[in-house]
C-alpha cells in the first residue's frame, strides 16, 4: 500500500513573517497545489529522462549554472560547506509564469531567491512514497523570464537528484 504524507502548505502567518510577501501570494490555489499525478509525471522523468548534470557553485559566485529545462531528471553536484554538509546554488529561468515543483531524491532544504534578493514563499512541501527516486517536493510561484536562485542544502550526499517541473501555468504576459 502507497502511503502518501503531505507536509504542510505554507502558513499565511509564516510566509508574511519570514519572506516579506503578502501572505496570500503564498497560499496555493487548488490548481497549484502537487499531487499524485504531478509526482507520477515527474517520476516518468526519473526512468526515462531526458537528464543532465549539473555543478552547483557557493554562495555569492557570479557565473551561476542554470537549470534550463523542464520535464528534465538533474544530477546536480552539491560543494563542501565550511560547516560540512553538501550545499550549492543554481539558477533559474522560467520561459512562463506559473507555479514550479522541484522534485527531489531525498529531504533536502530548498530555499528560492529573485534577482532582487527577496527570498520567495514555499507554496508546499509534499512527501510521497509512490516514486523511489522522488522524496519530496517544494513549490514556488514563479515569473517569467526572471532570474532565480535556488539553493539546495545542507545535504548528507555530494550530489541531489531534481526534477523541475510546470505544476500550474498562469498568464505568459
Amino acid at each position: 500500500m502507497v502511503k502518501r504524507a503531505r507536509i504542510g502548505i505554507a502558513l499565511a502567518g509564516m510566509c508574511a513573517a519570514s519572506c516579506g510577501q503578502e501572505p496570500s501570494s503564498c497560499v496555493p490555489s487548488g490548481a497549484e497545489l502537487i499531487g499524485v499525478a504531478s509526482v507520477a509525471h515527474a517520476c516518468l522523468h526519473t526512468q526515462e529522462g531526458p537528464f543532465a548534470t549539473v555543478v552547483s557553485v557557493g554562495e555569492g559566485t557570479a557565473e551561476v549554472p542554470e537549470l534550463r529545462n523542464t520535464h528534465t531528471f538533474y544530477t546536480i553536484g552539491l560543494g563542501a560547506s565550511a560547516a560540512g554538509p553538501f550545499e550549492g546554488v543554481v539558477r533559474l529561468r522560467p520561459r512562463t509564469s506559473g507555479v514550479y515543483a522541484l522534485y527531489v531524491d531525498a529531504a533536502v532544504p530548498i530555499a528560492v531567491r529573485a534577482s532582487s534578493g527577496a527570498w520567495l514563499c514555499p507554496l508546499q512541501r509534499y512527501a510521497d512514497d509512490a516514486c523511489p527516486l522522488i522524496a519530496e517536493a517544494h513549490s514556488f510561484r514563479l515569473e517569467r523570464l526572471q532570474d532565480y536562485l535556488v539553493s539546495l542544502g545542507p545535504a548528507s550526499a555530494p550530489a541531489v537528484r531534481l526534477v523541475l517541473e510546470e505544476i500550474a501555468p498562469t498568464s505568459d504576459d
